[in-house]
């Protein structure tokens, strides 16, 4: 392990949470740890957005991507391989921004709170979004409940189909 690998292993590690471990049983399975769905996934980010309380800006990480792009794949994989997110990635900075809308500044509507949130957490986020969908694909195509397009009466027609 290099020095590297291990310093982003243990900023990465400290203060893990676990997500469902149904997430973690079949990632493997549909390619949740492969690097070009991490890869796609770094470059997706919106540039020149606020760093969060981490300090790391979209422009610092790009430029990681380059210096460490299999440690910072290790890490990713370890995260969703071992269902660990860690806890220092979902801290974020709040920002009270005036909105400034005519109100005055004592009232708390005149203002909207911001809360700026870590790259590398979103970017795990991403990487878990693919791969619940891809997951869920199945289930979805028969779920009825809150999904777009669909109600009780899709789902008394799709059974009397059944029945029938």
């Amino acid at each position: 392990m290099t020095r590297r690998l291990r310093r982003i292993t243990l900023f990465a590690a400290s203060h893990l949470a676990v997500y469902p471990k149904s997430i973690r049983i079949y990632s493997n399975r549909i390619g949740c740890t492969s690097p070009h769905l991490f890869r796609v996934r770094w470059d997706n980010q919106v540039p020149n957005t606020a760093p969060g309380a981490d300090g790391l800006s979209t422009r610092i990480k790009q430029n990681a991507w380059y210096s460490a792009s299999a440690e910072i794949t290790e890490m990713y994989a370890g995260c969703v391989r071992d269902g660990i997110f860690p806890d220092v990635w979902k801290s974020g900075r709040l920002l009270v921004l005036l909105k400034g809308n005519g109100r005055p500044l004592i009232d708390p509507k005149a203002y909207r709170p911001i809360t700026l949130l870590p790259v590398l957490g979103k970017i795990l986020e991403r990487i878990i979004l693919k791969c619940s969908l891809e997951i869920m694909r199945g289930i979805l195509e028969n779920q009825h409940g809150f999904s777009p397009g669909k109600s009780t009466l899709t789902a008394l027609l799709e059974m009397l189909k059944v029945v029938k």
